[in-house]
């Protein structure tokens, strides 16, 4: 009976979740995780003014609450209430049934822009020049792409530790909180409002664990040699 060769998940939580939902098992000798690539080049990564903790920047889908889009709303309303509140910049893209809410619960705020569009790959890497937070709270993630290109640009990643986000970050590489605790998240990036040398410590953090665990010899690589193109080395 025909079988494929390999079996490839982008995580170990994703490999759970599909074992569960199948119902199957998968031959361990022939399973692999191979997380998905992260270009560190467009993603580029430079160091960040201690001025760019306070732009904040959300772009993502808001199609579903998976995506926690309700949860970012959450966490800018609590950070209003900061004395910080008037050195902060928002700027929100994105599109989908739940975009709306942003207007109706954030439009009345002067420093917070909406902007309901999609962005090209290369504007979101030119955004990451000009911010310092990446707010991408979560229900669900697979991997966490758009999390970890900002990340690798040098954003400081703000989100929830559910679903595969535990194998990419941690509060030593981002802002993290449990599910659906927008008030930990919004007290992780007061902290960073009011240390400097802690946002640049995440913001460094955060871009060298990208860089390590997705560059491309660790994802396009390890697949290329898991399906014969190359040298079969540290392909497990």
């Amino acid at each position: 009976r025909f079988q494929p060769q390999s079996y490839i998940f982008v995580s170990n939580w994703w490999r759970r979740a599909v074992l569960d939902d199948m119902l199957l098992m998968f031959p361990p000798s022939r399973t692999h995780i191979v997380h998905n690539y992260v270009n560190s080049e467009l993603f580029s990564y430079e160091p960040k003014d201690d001025a760019q903790r306070f732009k904040l920047l959300w772009i993502r889908s808001a199609a579903s609450r998976n995506y926690g889009s309700d949860i970012a709303i959450d966490i800018l309303n609590r950070l209003s209430e900061s004395d910080y509140w008037s050195k902060a910049e928002v700027l929100i893209i994105g599109d989908g049934l739940h975009f709306p809410q942003f207007e109706r619960e954030l439009g009345h705020f002067p420093n917070v822009r909406i902007e309901q569009r999609f962005a090209t790959q290369e504007e979101i890497a030119a955004l990451h020049k000009e911010y310092g937070v990446f707010l991408v709270p979560t229900r669900l993630d697979s991997q966490g792409v758009s999390r970890d290109e900002a990340r690798s640009s040098g954003l400081v990643a703000v989100t929830n530790l559910v679903a595969a986000t535990p194998e990419f970050i941690d509060a030593e590489t981002g802002i993290v909180a449990g599910p659906e605790s927008a008030d930990q998240l919004a007290r992780g990036i007061l902290e960073i409002w009011k240390d400097p040398q802690l946002f640049q410590k995440i913001s460094k953090a955060g871009a060298q664990r990208v860089r390590q665990q997705t560059k491309l010899e660790m994802t396009v690589g390890r697949e290329m040699a898991l399906i014969g193109l190359t040298e079969a080395t540290n392909v497990g």
